[in-house]
Parts: structure tokens; C-alpha cells; sequence
């Protein structure tokens, strides 16, 4: 009702009723960011004339039958502060949003939205996953987002800065369905854009519509070969008739539902056994879970073990397996928070597993990453060597890279052979 314009502001008022509801129902699931924001955005809609123009209300409202003189109610004029109220809170959210961030360190890092893309939290992300590969781009959307969440409030008010501020919204909402895996809070969002549109804006778009029609005669042709098709209102369609129309397709619509969430029978209320009865928990399983935690093991609270050349923000920007003698290798290893104090070392190994350098480090609790370095001098021959990562004295990953010749050196030896074959 609300969607189509149907007592626009009773339907409001119940949307904002059902939304708080439902989603007091279960606070820890239901009761998100998007509640509470669709929850403000109906009740002022309830207080809006919005159901005045583009809606059923208004169509029905065009059809009474006036006193000569008296406006037609679809194209009055109505108080703007409703509207003005939905673009302050919007930006007001981006605002406070902007400071909570800023409050984050591990948003800064990338660590916060790294974890967020290689989990399924909400739904799947395939785009997060592969956005995920590359850390370092995390660092700059993420002081990109603070930027434009800290000006969305004032710019967004008129001229192309408006366009911009918008179009780089709708972009990111739009892209969080398929990095984050968020669905119902960006498209909140983006049809709350609606609100900063006004008079001019709508013009611009009607008008920019009739140039592309102009421009491709066949969907004008499209048209107007289909708008002689739809028919003419019937007698019968009276405003009464209307609405008993909508609560009977209501009431079928709700027993269709209950018909089928019955033969679907997604609970299993009426298999031939019965309903699911609560099972007795073993002694076993009882005492393991009120017992002391087990201590997790260092492989579980490995993330990721990395060799790579350069840093970013804090973050191992590339990464290599093949290095020169003057090289420096950059060795970072991320674990998954909340952890305890750990030792952790890296140690190389030739060919044969023997060690030869060993360097360590104390990896605090607030850390999510360590990293080490190690120069390739020439005391290492060229061959493959292993670079063990140990966490409290336990192995727990181990990468391998090669050591190449430099490329001066090998000029120098493709040099000296012929020098070598001409003395002999």
C-alpha cells in the first residue's frame, strides 16, 4: 500500500508500527541500522503530503468532482520541512557514521572491512572475496568512505556537487549488495536519494527521457503502438469498489501464503513422527560447555602468512616468491582477533631443512599483523630456501621462495665465459 500510494498515510503510520514490532520481536536479529532509520523514514512520510501526486490517493483524488474554481488537489503546492527533515537525517547518519569510523583504528588498517569481505556474514559476496586479495585497496576505500560521509551532509543540497555526492552513493550502497553482502540497507538508501530530488531535477530527467526517445524513434514507436491497448477505466471502478477490491486480493494473497508455508512444511509439524521434541543433553556435552575454554591452537588463529617487498598503510602491498641478492623481503603474518600475547618467529631454511637465520618478535594482543624483515645479502647462495613461520614455538606455515642470480651478476658470467673458452 505504502509502495503504491494506497491511504498513503494510514499505510505509513502501520509500516512504521509493523517495522518497530517485528523488530523488537528478537532486538538481537531483527533490531539493526536499517530498522531503525526505515522506522524514522515512514513516520515522516505519515507526516508528508507524499501520497499527493504519483500514487492511487492522487489518482482518486483527480477523479472527484470539484466545486468550479477549486484546485486540483494532485498540483498544490506543499510545505517542503518534511522532506528537508529526510535529507538531515541521511546526512546526519553519514556524519555520525564518519566520527564512529574515525573512533575505529582497525577501519584505517583495512582490517575491519578485510575481515568483513572473506566472511559470509549476511549473504554471499563474491566481489568482497576478490577484493579481499588485494589489502592495500581496502586502506583507500576506506579513508574515501570517512571523506565522503563527512561532506555528504554538506554538499548535497544543490548544483553538480548534489550530483556527485549522490551518484557516489548510489554507487557504493550499490556495490556493498555484492562485497558485503548487504541487501535491505542499501536499498534503503538508495530509494531515501529520492528526497533530494526537487522540481528542477525532475524536469531535467523528464526531459533528458524525451530526448532518448526522440533519439531512438522504435521505443517511441513501442509506445505509442501500446498505449492505445490499455483500456479505459470501467464504470464500476469507484473509489469503495476499489478498496474492497484490495482487501479481497489481501485476504486471498494471506490464505495463499498460509496454504502454502503448510504443504512446504518447513518445521516438519506434521511428519508421521511428530513434532520435534527437545532431546536431553549428554553429561559429556554439558560439562564440556560449562567447563574452562580449551586454548585454541596457533594454526586456528593463523590468517595469513605473506613475503612481498613492499607496505601499504601498514598492509603487505604485493606479493613476491622470487628475490635478488640486495633484495629486502617484507614477512607479514595476520592472525584472527581477540588473541592472546604469542611469540612469533621466522626462521630460513635451505634446501636440506637446515635453519639459517632465525629472527623473532612478541606479537601483542591489540595487534592483528607482525611484520619482519630480512635482506638477501650474498652470504646466501642462489636456490630455494623455506621461510618457516613459528607461533609459540609450533609450526605453523611454512612458504617457499627462490633465490635468484642478480641480473648484473649474470651479465658478468655470460660475459666471462667466452673469455674463459678463448684461455683455454
Amino acid at each position: 500500500a505504502v509502495c503504491v500510494g494506497w491511504k498513503t498515510r494510514f499505510s505509513s503510520l502501520a509500516a512504521m508500527v509493523l517495522v518497530a514490532y517485528i523488530g523488537l520481536l528478537d532486538s538481537i536479529g531483527t533490531l539493526t541500522k536499517y530498522t531503525c532509520v526505515s522506522t524514522h523514514i515512514f513516520l515522516l512520510l505519515a507526516l508528508s503530503p507524499c501520497g499527493t501526486l504519483w500514487s492511487v490517493d492522487a489518482w482518486l483524488e483527480r477523479r472527484h468532482v470539484r466545486w468550479p474554481g477549486e484546485l486540483n488537489g494532485g498540483y498544490r503546492r506543499h510545505p517542503v520541512w518534511t522532506r528537508r527533515l529526510m535529507q538531515c537525517f541521511i546526512g546526519i547518519v553519514y556524519f555520525g557514521a564518519a566520527i564512529t569510523k574515525m573512533q575505529t583504528p582497525a577501519f584505517f588498517s583495512g582490517d575491519q572491512l578485510y575481515f568483513w569481505l572473506i566472511t559470509n556474514v549476511n549473504c554471499p559476496n563474491p566481489l568482497g572475496e576478490m577484493m579481499s586479495l588485494w589489502p592495500p585497496i581496502l586502506v583507500g576505500m576506506g579513508l574515501g568512505t570517512i571523506v565522503w560521509e563527512i561532506v555528504f551532509p554538506f554538499l548535497c543540497w544543490r548544483g553538480y556537487s548534489k550530483l556527485c555526492v549522490l551518484a557516489i552513493g548510489f554507487a557504493f550502497h550499490i556495490l556493498t549488495i555484492a562485497m558485503l553482502g548487504l541487501v535491505v540497507f542499501p536499498l534503503l538508501f538508495v530509494s531515501v536519494y529520492w528526497a533530494f530530488l526537487d522540481e528542477e531535477d525532475f524536469r531535467k530527467l523528464a526531459h533528458w527521457m524525451r530526448r532518448v526517445l526522440r533519439r531512438r524513434p522504435r521505443l517511441s514507436a513501442v509506445w505509442h503502438a501500446v498505449r492505445p491497448t490499455i483500456p479505459a477505466r470501467p464504470d464500476w471502478a469507484t473509489p469503495s469498489t476499489a478498496g474492497w477490491a484490495f482487501a479481497a486480493i489481501c485476504a486471498v494473497g494471506v490464505g495463499i501464503s498460509i496454504e502454502v508455508e503448510k504443504r512446504m512444511d518447513v518445521y516438519e509439524v506434521q511428519r508421521a513422527e511428530g513434532r520435534h521434541q527437545l532431546q536431553p543433553m549428554s553429561s559429556e556435552l554439558a560439562a564440556q560447555m560449562v567447563g574452562p575454554a580449551e586454548r585454541i591452537q596457533p594454526e586456528d588463529q593463523l590468517l595469513g602468512f605473506d613475503v612481498g617487498t613492499r607496505l601499504l598503510g601498514g598492509m603487505l602491498a604485493n606479493s613476491r616468491a622470487t628475490f635478488h641478492h640486495g633484495d629486502v623481503a617484507i614477512l607479514q603474518c595476520s592472525v584472527v582477533p581477540p588473541h592472546g600475547d604469542h611469540w612469533v618467529e621466522v626462521n630460513l631454511h635451505d634446501a636440506s631443512n637446515r635453519m639459517l637465520h632465525r629472527a623473532g618478535q612478541v606479537m601483542t594482543r591489540e595487534k592483528i599483523r607482525q611484520h619482519f624483515h630480512m635482506e638477501w645479502t650474498e652470504m646466501y647462495p642462489p636456490a630455494d630456501y623455506d621461510l618457516v613461520l613459528k607461533i609459540d614455538g609450533d609450526e605453523v606455515s611454512r612458504r617457499r621462495v627462490q633465490l635468484l642470480n642478480t641480473p648484473q651478476a649474470a651479465s658478468e658470467q655470460s660475459a666471462q665465459a667466452p673469455a674463459t673458452a678463448m684461455a683455454r
